[in-house]
């Protein structure tokens, strides 16, 4: 479904339905956007070239949660690890990123 104004009721809805299946599951865990180091890491990304507050917000949880970040995004995919490279002395992070095409043949 894309995103146009016809599909974005349906489009809601799916979200919805997939938000309150991920509250409800013991398998994931809620990552609170109110810390200092997502702030910082964030802020960070800004500063290397990526402008898009959500796209860093979003990284810098998967930074100090997970240890696979996908995303079809290049540019983040290239501030990401320079990153925590550069936090590296404060910060010892480490995630994969992938796409979804080569998570999927990884996985499959």
């Amino acid at each position: 479904i894309g995103k146009s104004n016809n599909n974005r009721h349906k489009l809601e809805e799916q979200l919805e339905g997939v938000l309150r299946m991920l509250n409800a599951s013991p398998k994931f865990k809620k990552i609170s956007f109110v810390n200092d180091i997502i702030n910082h890491l964030s802020f960070k990304m800004e500063l290397l070239g990526h402008s898009d507050y959500f796209d860093t917000l979003i990284a810098s949880s998967a930074i100090i949660s997970s240890d696979l970040f996908i995303t079809e995004d290049q540019k983040l995919s290239k501030v990401i690890p320079q990153t925590i490279t550069e936090l590296k002395p404060y910060f010892n992070y480490n995630i994969d990123i992938s796409t979804w095409s080569n998570f999927f043949s990884v996985n499959n």
